[in-house]
């Protein structure tokens, strides 16, 4: 088993030697995937689970429920929540870029914002 730390450095290899377009693609769907388990482990580390609301998919229920903190989280919890949802939900949106867009290009830049989206997560998670 790896964990989102093994899933992260394996992800910033990627980006080390992403020189073209693939390998950017790559990345972003590495720097994604340990995100999100690593925010899935924050939010079952919570001691009360966010609000799924509607939504379908262990993906955007998680972005869910990172977004709509339980009201009775003290408020430095509730925002870190909500800030970590918001950074997933970007990643979430360039990752689908990545894997199933491929008549967008994507650039270096979209690479070096799924990074520092990924650093956010890491640093609050």
């Amino acid at each position: 088993m790896s964990s989102p730390v093994e899933l992260l450095a394996a992800a910033k290899q990627i980006c080390s030697i992403a020189d073209d377009e693939a390998m950017r693609r790559a990345a972003i769907n590495r720097l994604y995937f340990s995100s999100f388990h690593l925010c899935g482990e924050y939010h079952r580390g919570l001691p009360l689970p966010g609000s799924v609301g509607v939504k379908r998919g262990r993906h955007e229920q998680l972005i869910a429920q990172l977004l709509n903190p339980d009201p009775k989280l003290l408020a430095n919890d509730k925002n870190r929540s909500v800030m970590i949802g918001k950074e997933l939900r970007m990643l979430a949106a360039k990752r689908v870029d990545a894997d199933y867009n491929c008549q967008i290009a994507i650039s270096s830049r979209d690479m070096e914002l799924a990074q520092q989206a990924t650093d956010l997560i890491f640093a609050n998670a």
